[in-house]
């Protein structure tokens, strides 16, 4: 394998990469040598390894660590983005047996998965590609960039759902209890919405205080005009009582 990697002018660091696979995209991944570790750390099978605990489209919007699509491009260019996207699609074919793409085919593809998918993340590729391995999505053959790209829009249209769902039931678990108990991550909407409820309750429990104060004034506003009418009424001191009643009081 390794020198079938040379040839295609990658490198046998590259664990995890096929020969069918590094013969189609190898040169795009040497064309930045200190992007090595990266492919290394995420090509497919790798990634598996690391994205094992994000393993739904919720985890995968809420992670901040792996990087999405536009990072990458970011840190290595378009070029190296694009032959990154070429490495998950051909992998993908080579694993399901289908017909190779063309090459074009092959570079309008992973084109427009990167224009339409760049806020995705590497766990995101991770699941969605997985699930056709694994026969919980199925993509028939043979396969091609309209179906791939009809793939990743179904998605993008479950992650987005699946996003607004939990948030709102973030919302009505902080309506209810001012917190949520046991998670690990907490998102920037809900660190909001956190602080939100703990200001309304500090500002209700301010107007309770307040109100409370102002009852005991007026109460005590009306025993004063009673007393001041009515003196004999008025509950007397220690030192006021009879000589008796304070003995009592003993």
């Amino acid at each position: 394998m390794d020198n079938e990697v040379k040839k295609a002018g990658a490198t046998p660091a590259l664990h995890g990469v096929s020969a069918a696979v590094a013969r189609k995209v190898g040169s795009v991944a040497a064309l930045r040598m200190e992007a090595v570790e990266f492919v290394k750390t995420y090509s497919p099978l790798p990634a598996m390894r690391q994205c094992a605990e994000v393993d739904t489209p919720v985890k995968a919007a809420m992670n901040m660590e792996l990087p999405t699509l536009a990072a990458i491009r970011r840190e290595y260019g378009e070029a190296f983005i694009i032959g990154y996207i070429k490495l998950w699609i051909v992998d993908l074919i080579e694993y399901l047996g289908g017909k190779e793409l063309t090459d074009a085919q092959l570079e309008e593809t992973s084109l427009r998965i990167y224009h339409n998918n760049y806020y995705l993340n590497i766990a995101d590729l991770n699941i969605l590609l997985n699930r056709v391995k694994d026969g919980d999505t199925v993509l028939t053959t043979p396969i091609n960039g309209a179906k791939l790209n009809a793939l990743f829009a179904a998605y993008r249209d479950e992650r987005a759902e699946a996003v607004v769902a939990s948030h709102e039931n973030e919302h009505e678990v902080l309506k209810k209890h001012g917190y949520i108990p046991h998670v690990d991550h907490i998102t920037e909407a809900v660190q909001e919405a956190m602080i939100e409820n703990q200001m309304a309750a500090a500002e209700r429990q301010a107007k309770a205080e307040t109100a409370e104060i102002d009852r005991l004034y007026r109460k005590a506003l009306r025993y004063q005009k009673l007393w001041d009418k009515y003196p004999q009424l008025k509950p007397k001191t220690k030192d006021e009582q009879p000589q008796e009643a304070r003995k009592a009081n003993l």
